[in-house]
């Protein structure tokens, strides 16, 4: 089984003790929920149908959830937070089946709004606001349980000028913005369901907030279609 090794436990407990103790603590209730189509994953644990399916191409919506307290502020247009023995949980849903499940280990969170301050770098706006928030740990059937959630907005601000973990955002993505989900969840025997999706265009961000604000999946499929067929009509059109 995947557990979570003594090297990554005293990176995360450093991390954590050197924060903890030089900065006021306030958690807030954190939550990221990510909505796309998924590029690589298997289902071997059959959590979203039959076991062994692929995954490719069907819609997702992945929610990561836990209390979040700022730390690490050195830089005024970024806070972050470390977790050390943090309970967390986690949704996932594939094409209208869902799983959920808690687990315990470490937290990270990443909020960056560099674009909504507008701050210049030798006279060029800095180019992105950022949204991270990673999780693993093992749940209380010792599975090993991991996501990775980043959006990277290059396209316009999202974050606004005042930073806090428990604001609500939202974020379609666009041409040059970046979003990265990944979803892992692994048995004692070592067989794993995951997923990835690298598709940034046509997915969705939602930071707290009600997940009423999440588009529909059809919606989802709809935009994807779309993009295909806009690739397929621009080679065609190269080719006369």
């Amino acid at each position: 089984m995947k557990k979570v090794s003594t090297f990554a436990k005293s990176i995360f407990a450093s991390a954590y003790l050197a924060t903890a103790f030089s900065l006021p603590a306030y958690a807030t209730e954190f939550s990221y929920t990510s909505t796309g189509i998924i590029t690589i994953g298997t289902d071997s644990l059959g959590i979203f149908g039959q076991t062994g399916e692929s995954l490719v191409g069907n819609v997702f919506s992945l929610t990561t959830s836990f209390d979040a307290t700022p730390a690490d502020l050195t830089n005024p247009n970024e806070i972050r937070s470390y977790g050390f023995s943090s309970p967390f949980a986690v949704s996932a849903t594939v094409n209208g089946v869902t799983y959920s499940t808690q687990a315990t280990f470490s937290t990270f969170a990443l909020i960056n709004n560099t674009l909504s301050a507008g701050i210049q770098n030798s006279g060029v706006p800095y180019p992105y606001d950022e949204a991270y928030s990673t999780a693993a740990g093992n749940d209380s059937a010792d599975n090993f349980v991991f996501t990775y959630q980043y959006l990277f907005a290059h396209s316009s601000p999202f974050v606004g000028t005042s930073l806090d973990f428990g604001s609500n955002l939202s974020f379609a993505a666009k041409v040059g913005d970046s979003i990265l989900n990944n979803f892992v969840l692994q048995n004692s025997a070592g067989e794993k369901t995951s997923f990835y999706s690298d598709l940034s265009l046509g997915s969705f961000v939602q930071i707290n907030g009600s997940s009423s604000n999440v588009p529909e999946p059809a919606s989802v499929v709809l935009f994807g279609f779309g993009l295909l067929a806009l690739a397929t009509s621009r080679r065609e059109a190269a080719k006369k």
